[in-house]
């Protein structure tokens, strides 16, 4: 492609250039340019442990990663990633070698456009920014490509580029664009720059570095108009000491004497008081770079520190035989701990997990560097607030009404009243200040916030004294039979199934609930797996939501059964089912028709009653909350209590109008591994 065939696309001044010979050394002027670094892999993934490095060693954060000759495949893109940024490649798919790389960090907005990639030439085009946009082209050709390859590559780079003339484009790359078409055929032109903003103030530093084919170059974009996101922003940070001493000298006035709402609403006030006087904005620096390469040790680190040192020494005198021999010697070390340090951390791993089956597959993934989700929310795809606001409305009434529509989808079908289970009833019983203490500190550590806007790891830190607090709201909801309607209140967070989500269908809603609501349920839980257990209700064969039990169980037994029905000499049937949203679609009635039968009466069953009836939750996605909903169906994510006692028992109409469907088929008899009391109903 010829500058006459794209006169926009130039560099109409001359860049302030130098050369550095530490990536210490590398400064940037301005905190709100665009800082990108590109450089000429020639293997990527051999190469990504020391690029960490090198960026932890950098002083200022690198915004965008733009790299040439990834020889990066499809199907080994996932591996090659970046702790705190985002891959986005154009890879060959034909034969090794080649490819392009932008990686973007995880503080900037940015959106893939386009990717194109032959056997030969490859390109990579990523969107950056809030509000103006900034394109990011990386360009890859290699030396001495055939001639039809390349015109068809310069005309398809030709068009894009055309099509991005009204934003600014930063283009870099192994390719040129000043000389003519039989130039640019019989010569390789590297490392170029190219943008069509003349505002655009460019500053480059090249680096001379031992990882890299070509001399680095770390490129400053600057202009009178912030395009793009710093990076740098606030964030609230409480300091828990500061809030242990405000509880302890402004402690919650709760008290039997009151309702369960007004112990609630006391308490709450109490710690949001205590959380806004504890807490202050802190400026992120937005320049630690966190490794991902856990096995990558300070010995480590100091070696390739010594061989950067002797390779300096060899580029000032390439003649000298010593330094150069003492270079390769050095190379050779840190190739050679490399593979030994990996080794032998990722085998005590596997020993450490010799045991979990979890665990195992964790360090599987682990091992082979499977890509991380993306961060970004649902409403990230939109630019105004009120776009925004009305996709995080929108995705609220989706997630609140989804189990609604597939239990109205399944056709109804009565089924005869189960005789009670036992004659002996559940008594829920206030419990004292040291149970509700050991409760707390039970609880998992998290960050997380729910609708208090309080941590886990504040009411673990403060536990002492917010205990007797906390038992006032927990047995005064189980005196009164009724949950305070904040408690009911779910918060629930749309986290992505795939990197490139983008419909509300493709998240998946994680509900987190109050600190308290949490202790309460363990609490209740723990008195109703006890009335459970003591009277033999649940089945052996109930192997969800059991300690002691898990799929290795389940799995175990079925081979068990089977085996000794082929050693009998008889036929052997079995069906499988795969309820979808289970627990999003039980039904209320029936879980608590379910519960009665277990001995769930009186006051206890209006506790129940009370702590299903008219939950509410509403979305939160990058700062903005939805319109509270009412939830009709389903059970709350975070309900132990709802989860372990009998929701078994809430999906056996579901599990009997499937049956209906298999029984003409099933000509034989077979042995159903379903719980007890799920064999003692019968379908019309």
């Amino acid at each position: 492609m010829s500058s006459q065939n794209n006169p926009n696309l130039q560099l109409p001044f001359q860049p302030s250039t130098k050369t550095i010979n530490t990536i210490k050394q590398l400064k940037f002027n301005s905190e709100n340019s665009l800082n990108l670094f590109y450089f000429n892999a020639r293997s990527l993934n051999d190469k990504l442990t020391e690029l960490e490095f090198l960026l932890d060693e950098a002083n200022c954060r690198m915004d965008a990663l733009m790299i040439t000759e990834t020889w990066s495949r499809p199907e080994t893109e996932q591996s090659m990633c970046l702790s705190n940024y985002q891959c986005f490649f154009a890879s060959r798919s034909t034969r090794r070698g080649g490819g392009s790389a932008i990686f973007i960090h995880n503080d900037i907005h940015c959106k893939p456009i386009h990717n194109y990639c032959d056997e030969h030439n490859s390109f990579i085009a990523v969107e950056v920014g809030d509000r103006e946009k900034t394109v990011l082209v990386c360009v890859y050709r290699p030396p001495e490509p055939l001639s039809s390859s390349l015109d068809c590559f310069f005309q398809h780079l030709d068009t894009f580029l055309a099509a991005q003339a009204c934003r600014t484009t930063i283009v870099t790359g192994d390719s040129t664009w000043t000389c003519s078409q039989q130039q640019l055929l019989s010569k390789a032109c590297l490392d170029h720059i190219l943008t069509n903003n003349t505002e655009l103030q460019v500053a480059v530093q090249q680096l001379q570095y031992n990882l890299f084919d070509h001399d680095a170059m770390f490129i400053e974009a600057t202009r009178t108009i912030d395009c793009i996101s710093s990076g740098r922003v606030s964030f609230t940070k409480t300091d828990v000491n500061k809030l242990r001493l405000y509880l302890q000298q402004h402690p919650p006035n709760t008290s039997m004497q009151l309702s369960v709402e007004e112990n609630y609403n006391v308490l709450l006030s109490q710690l949001r008081s205590g959380i806004e006087a504890s807490s202050t904005q802190v400026r992120s620096r937005g320049t630690k770079q966190t490794h991902s390469k856990p096995w990558f040790d300070n010995e480590l680190k100091q070696c390739i520190r010594t061989k950067n040192y002797w390779y300096g020494k060899h580029r000032q005198n390439i003649a000298d035989h010593v330094t150069r021999d003492t270079y390769h010697r050095w190379a050779n070390t840190v190739t050679s701990l490399k593979r030994t340090k990996r080794k032998h951390y990722y085998g005590a791993k596997f020993e450490r997990q010799q045991s979990s089956i979890t665990g195992t597959w964790d360090v599987v993934r682990e091992v082979l560097g499977s890509r991380r989700k993306s961060s970004k929310g649902i409403s990230s795809r939109f630019s105004s607030t009120d776009d925004k606001q009305r996709c995080v409305d929108d995705a609220n009434t989706y997630f609140a009404a989804a189990g609604k529509h597939l239990a109205e989808n399944i056709p109804y079908t009565a089924m005869q009243p189960i005789n009670p289970q036992t004659d002996q009833l559940l008594v829920l019983e206030p419990v004292p200040r040291t149970i509700v203490l050991q409760t707390i500190a039970s609880l998992p550590a998290s960050k997380s916030t729910g609708y208090d806007a309080c941590q886990p790891n504040f009411f673990k830190a403060c536990g002492e004294i917010l205990a007797d607090s906390v038992a006032d709201v927990v047995n005064t909801s189980i005196r009164q039979s009724l949950v305070p309607n904040a408690l009911k209140l779910s918060k629930v967070v749309p986290i992505p199934k795939t990197p490139a989500a983008r419909n509300v269908s493709e998240f998946r809603p994680i509900n987190i609930p109050s600190v308290t609501d949490k202790v309460l349920q363990k609490i209740v839980n723990k008195q109703l797996t006890e009335h459970l257990e003591r009277n033999h209700l649940l089945s052996p064969r109930q192997y969800g939501f059991r300690p002691k039990s898990n799929t290795q169980s389940a799995l175990f037994d079925a081979v068990v059964e089977i085996q000794r029905n082929c050693d009998q000499k008889l036929k052997v049937a079995a069906v499988f089912l795969d309820l979808s949203k289970a627990f999003d679609t039980c039904e209320k009635r029936i879980l608590l028709r379910s519960l009665s039968e277990l001995g769930v009466n009186g006051q206890s069953l209006r506790w129940f009653e009370s702590f299903l009836g008219e939950r509410q939750q509403y979305v939160c996605d990058n700062g903005l909350n939805s319109e509270p909903l009412i939830v009709d169906y389903g059970v709350v994510q975070g309900a132990l209590s709802a989860r372990r006692s009998s929701t078994v028992m809430s999906t056996t109409s579901r599990i009997f109008r499937y049956m209906e469907l298999f029984s003409c088929m099933l000509t034989t008899s077979c042995s159903c591994m379903l719980p007890q009391h799920t064999k003692s109903c019968k379908a019309e």
